[in-house]
C-alpha cells in the first residue's frame, strides 16, 4: 500500500463513518425526508428491518419504511460502537457496528403492552458504494440480538 492509498483509504472509512451517523441521526431525529434519505440511500436499496421483511425500493420506499417501523414510538436514541469498514474495491464496500437502541413508546404502543420503554442490542451491516465522490448505503441490515 503506498502511502496516496493508505490516505485515500483512511477519507473513506471516515466518509462511510460520516454516512452510519447520518443514518443514525436521521432515525433518532425522525428525519423522514427525501432530501435526507437522498444522502444515505443509493437511488434503488435494499433495507432488512426488526419486524419488517426485506424491502428493495426507490428512497420514498426506503424512507416510508423507516417511518412506519418507527411510528410506534415517541422518541428513539441509538448508540453505536466502533464502525468495521471492509473495501470490496475502491468504491464498494461492508460495514458492521453494534447499536444500543432505546425506544420511548409514545401513548399508543404503551397502551398496548404496558411498557414505556423497549431496550434493543442490534447489529447494523450493510453495504455501501461509492458513487460519484460520495457514500451512499445499497444494502442495510439491521438485526436484533437481544430485546428488552
Amino acid at each position: 500500500m503506498t502511502v496516496t492509498n493508505g490516505i485515500l483509504d483512511f477519507v473513506n472509512k471516515r466518509e462511510i463513518q460520516d454516512l452510519v451517523s447520518r443514518y443514525i441521526l436521521a432515525l433518532d431525529e425522525k428525519c423522514f425526508n427525501n432530501k435526507i434519505f437522498e444522502t444515505i440511500f443509493a437511488a434503488q436499496a435494499g433495507v432488512k428491518l426488526p419486524s419488517i421483511d426485506s424491502v428493495c425500493g426507490d428512497i420514498d420506499t426506503i424512507m416510508n419504511l423507516h417511518r412506519t417501523l418507527l411510528s410506534q414510538f415517541e422518541s428513539t436514541h441509538h448508540m453505536s460502537s466502533d464502525l468495521l469498514v471492509v473495501f470490496i474495491t475502491s468504491k464498494e464496500a461492508t460495514v458492521r457496528c453494534n447499536l444500543s437502541v432505546i425506544h420511548r413508546y409514545n401513548k399508543v404502543g404503551k397502551e398496548k403492552n404496558g411498557e414505556e420503554f423497549l431496550i434493543v442490542r442490534d447489529v447494523l451491516e450493510g453495504k455501501v458504494r461509492q458513487i460519484g465522490n460520495k457514500w451512499y448505503f445499497f444494502d442495510v441490515c439491521i438485526k436484533v440480538i437481544y430485546r428488552q
